[in-house]
């Protein structure tokens, strides 16, 4: 069984899907959808044994707060609906917001790089102050050692270059 919305306003069609698989005898079968133990749609299906059929079934939904959508024949299965009035707020006719909520994966997408940017030029201030110093980068040192070894001097080339920076804070600071 699916349900095809979760949150929906009070009397708005909501399509209940419910798959169903014949093992029994051929025949018609009613299946009967419920909304909190009150049926509120149904639909009759011919199968044959062992076939397989997936039934939409249109239902309406009245009741205010969570209504919990069962089946006839497998009410152990269930969907919750939450049901809220239909009062259109001012944000629901924001053509931004229908384009936000139509999108959710691109907005959160956005929002972590924006997070990740932020916290980059935030370093970049709180390390380098106004104007970021220029990093030297030695290539020919890289290529004159051996792979395995690239990492065995890194502790004492991040000293030499953090006491070259703070000699040039020290000079700025001077001045």
């Amino acid at each position: 069984m699916n349900v095809n919305k979760e949150f929906t306003a009070v009397g708005t069609n909501v399509t209940v899907s419910v798959t169903t698989i014949n093992n029994g005898k051929m025949g018609n079968k009613t299946i009967t959808v419920y909304s909190n133990r009150v049926p509120v749609g149904s639909a009759e299906i011919n199968l044959q044994y062992l076939e397989e059929k997936t039934v939409e079934i249109p239902v309406v939904l009245e009741s205010m707060g969570i209504n919990k959508i069962t089946v006839s024949d497998a009410p152990q299965l269930y969907r919750n609906v939450f049901v809220q009035e239909s009062e259109e707020s001012p944000v629901e006719g924001n053509p931004i917001m229908k384009r936000l909520k139509e999108n959710p994966l691109k907005v959160s997408a956005v929002f972590v790089f924006m997070m990740f940017g932020g916290t980059l030029y935030y370093l970049r201030k709180r390390l380098f102050g106004e104007e970021p110093l220029p990093v030297e980068v030695p290539f020919k040192v890289a290529a004159d050692k051996p792979k395995k070894n690239l990492l065995s001097g890194i502790r004492e080339y991040l000293a030499s270059k953090r006491q070259s920076i703070r000699k040039i804070k020290d000079k700025k600071t001077k001045l």
